[in-house]
């Protein structure tokens, strides 16, 4: 059985799917709001032995070309600097509005005097 569950935050809302067996369904959902291609399955070391075969297998069978990226288990994989090295493109919002769309290299060329870093890099692009 699946259920869906709508999930209403102010200025934001989301569908959660909950159920049992879902992983192998993943594909089937995902192809529900994206066009087939290559996409990433962003794991740690702990989750991604246990599901990323089954979420890539079911990518796999609703015709996405799937890559496992998988970074060190814990809270220090949660930055910025994790983020730079598993992503070519970045997109960096402020106030709602898209201040940057690029190449990781276009962002460093239009932003030198920082240290090169996604974090100092973002912080030039959305400070006041």
């Amino acid at each position: 059985m699946v259920a869906r569950v709508p999930v209403s935050l102010v200025g934001k809302s989301y569908e959660s799917i909950v159920g049992n067996e879902i992983l192998s369904r993943t594909g089937e959902f995902v192809r529900e709001i994206l066009s087939p291609g290559s996409c990433a399955v962003v794991t740690d070391s702990n989750v991604g032995p246990l599901y990323a075969p089954a979420v890539a297998r079911s990518l796999q069978g609703a015709g996405f070309t799937p890559i496992v990226i998988t970074v060190p288990a814990g809270e220090g994989s949660k930055s910025l600097a994790i983020a730079e090295e598993i992503c070519d493109r970045v997109a960096v919002m402020k106030s709602s509005k898209l201040v940057f769309d690029g190449p990781m290299s276009e962002l460093r060329e239009r932003i030198p005097e920082t240290d090169g870093h996604l974090e100092s890099l973002y912080l030039a692009l959305t400070k006041d």
